[in-house]
This record gives C-alpha cells, sequence and structure tokens, in this order.
C-alpha cells in the first residue's frame, strides 16, 4: 500500500475516533537546511515540540482495554504476523490499584497473537520511544509516525492468557538446567542486598542473603493465591518477571 493510501486510511479512522488529524509543513529534522515537507499532525496527541507523545498513544489504548486485566489490544499489519501486544501489568493488577495507562506494557512479535508470553512483556519506557516503536520491515517505507498509527488504527482487543502460577518443582528444574549458576534473581526488601533462589544439597528450593550468608527453606506453601513466590509478605519472583 502506497504512503497516501495508508495516511488517508489512518485520517479516516483517527476521524471515527473523534481524533483530528490533518497533513501540514514542518522542516525536515533529518536534513541540516529543514526543508518543508508533509507530516501527518494529530494535535492532540502531540508535545509542544511537534513528537508524537507516547501518553496519549498509551492513553488511547488504556481507554479501550478499560482496565481490564484480562483482555490486551492488538496493533497490527493486516496479512503481517508482525504485531505489537498491549496489555496492564500483571504486577500492578496484584496490587489492587487503580490502573492507569503507565500500567501498560507492550510485547512487539513476529509470531502474530499466538507469540504473546506474559514473561515477555516490557514496561518500555521514553528512551525507545521516538514518533512511535521500531515497525516491522513492511512498515519501513513509511514515517515512522504514520506506521505507528496506522498499526494503532488497525488494533484488536483479544483475551490474554491467564498468568500461569510458579510452582515449586518449576523452579527447581529452572536451576536444574545450569543456566542459573548463581541463582534466580529474588526481589527483596533491602536493594543493597542480593537475595537468590537456590538449590540446597538435598535439591531443595533455599532463599540465599548475601549480606548476612542466611539460607532459608522454601516450598509450595510460599506461592501465594496469585501464583508468587512469597516471603513474609514480600514478593520474591512473579510469573511475568523472566527467569
Amino acid at each position: 500500500m502506497t504512503e497516501s493510501k495508508v495516511i488517508s486510511e489512518v485520517v479516516q479512522k483517527l476521524a471515527a475516533e473523534g481524533i483530528e488529524a490533518v497533513m501540514v509543513k514542518r522542516p525536515d529534522e533529518d536534513e541540516e537546511d529543514g526543508d518543508l515537507i508533509d507530516v501527518l499532525s494529530v494535535p492532540a496527541w502531540e508535545l509542544a515540540d511537534g513528537q508524537l507523545c507516547r501518553k496519549a498513544f498509551y492513553g488511547f489504548i488504556h481507554a479501550k482495554l478499560a482496565s481490564r486485566p484480562t483482555k490486551g489490544l492488538v496493533a497490527s499489519v493486516p496479512g503481517v504476523n508482525y504485531c505489537d501486544v498491549y496489555g496492564y501489568s500483571p504486577v500492578a493488577v496484584d496490587d489492587g490499584r487503580v490502573l492507569d495507562c503507565w500500567d501498560l506494557n507492550v510485547l512487539s512479535t513476529d509470531s502474530g497473537v499466538e507469540g504473546f508470553s506474559w514473561q515477555e512483556m516490557v514496561e518500555a519506557d521514553d528512551s525507545a520511544w521516538w514518533e512511535g516503536w521500531d515497525v516491522p520491515t513492511e512498515l519501513q517505507h513509511l514515517p515512522r509516525r504514520v506506521a505507528n498509527l496506522y498499526m494503532l488504527m488497525n488494533y484488536e482487543i483479544v483475551d490474554l492468557p491467564p498468568v500461569q502460577p510458579l510452582s515449586e518443582q518449576e523452579l527447581i528444574e529452572a536451576l536444574k538446567s545450569g543456566k542459573h549458576r548463581d541463582g534466580l534473581f529474588c526481589h527483596g526488601t533491602d536493594l543493597n542486598d542480593r537475595w537468590t533462589l537456590r538449590l540446597s544439597e538435598r535439591e531443595s528450593l533455599v532463599l540465599h542473603k548475601l549480606s548476612d550468608g542466611s539460607f532459608t527453606p522454601i516450598d509450595q506453601t510460599h506461592i501465594d493465591s496469585k501464583g508468587r513466590l512469597v516471603l513474609d509478605g514480600q514478593v520474591l519472583m512473579h510469573r511475568c518477571w523472566d527467569f
């Protein structure tokens, strides 16, 4: 599809959502002389410098998901497996607080929705955001802003799979695999300390605290009703934290 056709479709779909988009002339940021070029402007979604605002972009997604933790928004390219999947962080959901747009995580995958994994979802931040996220090869002939808006306007609300609980045996097998010679990282109460999950000589789970060298036995009873590994109220591990 040509750039002009993509832009026309994006403008129409944004208008259907009640969002104005128009073509304007702006200096070309990639050229020293700053020649004026045509840019798709979405005034309500732009920062003071004219750049596409991530908060506005995420705000649109948040409004569509309406704080439903089991739902996700898939931004895609028709006929292409690549897509961005947005969903609320299970950690934020488990906290029980009111969700907002910054609780959204994203997964970019070339395996379609079938490639979704809670462990591969990332929080992302503005350092990787410039007129949107990276786009697939099929859209790289388009301005990055246009490509991101095109994907977003081809959105679909889907059911996300439930977050599977951790299990004692799973953690034991992960440590036995040899991929975690220094143990599995655990979130402790002291940022200056290092807590890791390890195997004892009997191949049972123990929590090691570097500060005092202690080992605390860990078993299935430390996995709470939300499937998290917890010790004395402190969440040590969560399914959505990769390990």
